[in-house]
């Protein structure tokens, strides 16, 4: 049996290798040797305009299934492969948090056979026994647990299925079915003529922010791996593939304090010529940590901040202090390491005034960041907050998280409108103060030209933020 893990393309090129799929393809490589896995990440084959003119009736000839993972903004990417490969006479198994959120609509497309809900290696290799033992989906039944499907023209939802408990028995993601000399970043301390990639130290994470999608495949649930398998990989990636520069994928890298200072540790030990860096809360930063990370070759941390307005952080329920925040920027500042924060604009209870404050916490702390707007994906809390009090615009799935700077999300006292000039604002703004005057007033005409409706309201509000901010003048 041939399986083929498919990744759809993005509009922003996406400079991380799918480990999803490379995870799966690992699993069933270790599992089942009789199955041959390949996997096309379309995000290094092809643009997304060279995608919509390509035979995918070629690319998926050799395979007997066809296996999809995907993100909410490249459903009609993922729903074209879909398409042509239940054409192709394929069986389709779609997954990932869009699939996860929204199975009946991916059965209800024709195009799909199965969808995979949450984590998928057992999932997926009892699909293929199935599949194997009847030749055909009439082997597809409820005793599966995580999947959905169509029996009897009636959709099928069975039993979720419990996480795998130890995940150190997960074998490394299979990264020699990847072309991973194409995936690069220009972070700190990186070469960005040379290859990187992704490591996962843990999946999950219990933090409550309504925003976050994470919880729609994980349940809020976080599984640690150990120290030494984490190194071992960090190892296998360098000897196998030549690659010492990487990036920990995980949610939040350091819930687990001592599973971090050991990882650490065991990189300094083992004297392991690398760089790496990682996304975390600031609600689990601490010195000695840091100190420990900036000593194995951490490099970049991102901390998820997504607004300095007190009264947002409660409403999205992050679950931070912002003069927590500032302590930790301070702290990984004068360890050496870059801070990337990330910042959302609408989210419930925002105001011009909130983001004047976000815009301000970025300048005081001279953060190389820039806000974006919040996005209403399907499963999360703040999707079912926003439709409840009518505050959702109409709008396709795949426009999200596409860059376009367009809202489909308002606040009670912020429109649309409000938004996306708002949004024009800060970048504006952030953008001069990094880069200067001339390059402020560039960054205005742009936007006020690409906006034309909105460009009289960017301006007042740019001015309007100037003469409320003295001490930020440019």
């Amino acid at each position: 049996m041939r399986i083929l893990f498919v990744y759809p393309p993005y509009q922003l090129f996406m400079s991380a290798p799918p480990l999803g799929i490379a995870y799966l393809a690992s699993y069933i490589r270790k599992y089942d040797s009789s199955v041959n896995s390949k996997i096309m990440d379309y995000n290094i084959i092809c643009t997304v305009d060279e995608f919509n003119k390509r035979d995918l009736a070629k690319d998926i000839d050799d395979a007997d299934i066809v296996g999809i993972s995907f993100m909410t903004p490249m459903i009609d990417e993922a729903m074209h492969i879909a398409k042509v490969a239940k054409e192709s006479g394929k069986i389709v198994i779609v997954g990932g948090p869009h699939a996860t959120a929204l199975p009946d609509d991916m059965l209800e497309s024709k195009y799909v056979d199965i969808v995979v809900r949450g984590e998928g290696e057992q999932t997926l290799l009892e699909i293929i026994d199935a599949l194997k033992t009847s030749k055909n989906l009439s082997g597809i039944n409820d005793k599966i647990l995580g999947i959905s499907y169509i029996s009897n023209g009636k959709i099928i939802h069975t039993l979720d299925r419990p996480y795998i408990e130890n995940v150190d028995d997960i074998p490394f993601p299979a990264r020699d079915l990847l072309e991973l000399e194409k995936y690069s970043v220009n972070y700190p301390g990186f070469d960005a003529n040379k290859p990187v990639t992704s490591i996962m130290g843990s999946r999950g994470c219990p933090a409550k922010c309504i925003f976050c999608a994470s919880n729609v495949v994980w349940r809020r649930q976080a599984r640690f791996r150990s120290p030494e398998n984490i190194v071992q990989e960090v190892e296998s990636v360098i000897n196998d593939f030549g690659i010492n520069q990487f990036n920990f994928s995980d949610d939040t890298f350091t819930l687990k304090r001592n599973n971090v200072i050991e990882t650490c540790d065991l990189i300094i030990e083992k004297n392991l010529d690398v760089v790496w860096a990682c996304s975390t809360r600031t609600t689990s930063a601490n010195r000695e940590m840091f100190e420990k990370m900036k000593a194995s070759g951490c490099t970049r941390i991102g901390l998820g901040i997504e607004s300095a307005n007190p009264e947002v952080i409660k409403n999205i329920k992050k679950g931070i202090n912002i003069e927590k925040a500032s302590e930790v920027i301070r702290m990984t500042n004068e360890l050496g390491m870059e801070v990337s924060a990330y910042f959302l604009i609408g989210n419930p209870g925002e105001s011009r005034k909130s983001i004047k404050d976000s815009i301000d916490f970025i300048i005081e702390h001279d953060l190389p960041s820039s806000p974006g707007i919040v996005e209403p994906f399907p499963g999360t809390e703040i999707h079912e907050i926003a439709k409840r009090n009518g505050h959702l615009r109409d709008f396709e799935w795949s426009q999200l998280l596409k860059g376009t700077g367009k809202p489909v999300m308002r606040t009670d006292v912020l429109s649309y409108d409000d938004i996306e000039a708002l949004n024009s604002v800060a970048a504006v703004i952030l953008g001069a103060r990094r880069r200067g005057m001339i390059y402020g007033l560039m960054s205005m005409s742009w936007h006020m030209y690409n906006r034309p409706k909105l460009g009289p309201k960017i301006m007042f509000e740019v001015f309007t933020y100037y003469i409320k901010s003295p001490r930020w003048q440019i």
